[in-house]
């Protein structure tokens, strides 16, 4: 039985170009960005972009969007970030400030029993505990990078299933991302692109 990746990629040269383009630029200038990769159905989009991911040089968090999760705040995001927090020693995210490492440990799974001692964070506005969270998502990939040595990529496939406060940190962050050598890299299928989403499709 032939797995997908065995399956010889043909075609779809154009779109292979500008993906590699993407990652060569994170590679080499350490600029990050938004890259969305949409179709219809059945087109190839998440095979595009294991093709893409596999000959990156970049280290790869992956979270899939699942309908069924859409009711789960942030759970793309937590599930990437989970990735990156298992690759870390215990000494590597200790060095991680505590007022952002406590701000993620409210959600993202397993890592607030790496360091139970670490005490809380006060509680704030609506407002203001978003802004800690974008902040504190954004220190914890620029510490994931630094600890690795490597570029980041954070690619969520079917991000049409995406939550509306996931997108939204993605919309926070990506002001942020030129700045950073992190690329946020998602497959969309544009016949079931919700509203929040399209809004983020056109960002530069």
């Amino acid at each position: 039985t032939l797995s997908p990746g065995s399956v010889p990629f043909v075609g779809r040269r154009r779109e292979r170009a500008r993906l590699k383009a993407h990652l060569d630029r994170l590679e080499e200038e350490g600029r990050g960005g938004l890259v969305w990769v949409g179709g219809e159905a059945g087109v190839g989009k998440t095979r595009l972009v294991q093709e893409a991911l596999d000959d990156a040089r970049a280290w790869v968090l992956e979270a899939a969007c699942q309908e069924s999760a859409r009711g789960q705040a942030l759970r793309p995001w937590a599930r990437a970030l989970a990735q990156g927090a298992e690759r870390l020693d215990d000494d590597q995210l200790q060095a991680l400030d505590p007022l952002w490492w406590a701000e993620l440990a409210d959600w993202v799974p397993g890592l607030g029993g790496r360091l139970p001692d670490r005490p809380p964070n006060p509680a704030l506005d609506p407002d203001r505990e978003r802004l800690r969270r974008v902040e504190a998502v954004r220190r914890f990939l620029e510490h994931l990078a630094a600890a690795s040595g490597r570029r980041l990529v954070v690619c969520f496939d079917d991000a049409h299933w995406m939550d509306e406060e996931s997108l939204a940190l993605v919309r926070h962050l990506l002001p942020r991302l030129k700045r950073l050598p992190v690329l946020i890299l998602g497959t969309h299928r544009q016949e079931d692109t919700p509203e929040a989403l399209s809004a983020l499709l056109g960002a530069p």
